[in-house]
């Protein structure tokens, strides 16, 4: 996340040191996801909880141009399965 707050300005000149693909990224086109994962989570309460984290994130998605599929809640069954955790 430093770079991201680089990018913000938040470190001065800084941003001057990236390079213009970082500077300004196109996060629609790189495919920018957040995804929170929560061990031993049935799978019931999973749309419940992503429901809630995109209503609380709807300013975050709206600044970054995300869409609300850009958020995901799963539990560590469904990011093993999507490579996401390989070992615990």
């Amino acid at each position: 996340m430093g770079g991201f707050n680089i990018t913000l300005g938040r470190h001065g000149s800084a941003i001057y040191e990236l390079p213009p693909s970082l500077r300004d990224p196109d996060l629609p086109a790189i495919g920018f996801r957040l995804i929170l994962v929560i061990r031993d989570c049935d799978n019931a309460h999973l749309p419940v909880l992503q429901d809630a984290m995109v209503k609380k994130l709807r300013r975050t998605i709206s600044l970054w141009a995300m869409g609300p599929n850009d958020v995901s809640v799963m539990n560590e069954r469904m990011a093993r399965k999507h490579g996401l955790i390989r070992h615990s």
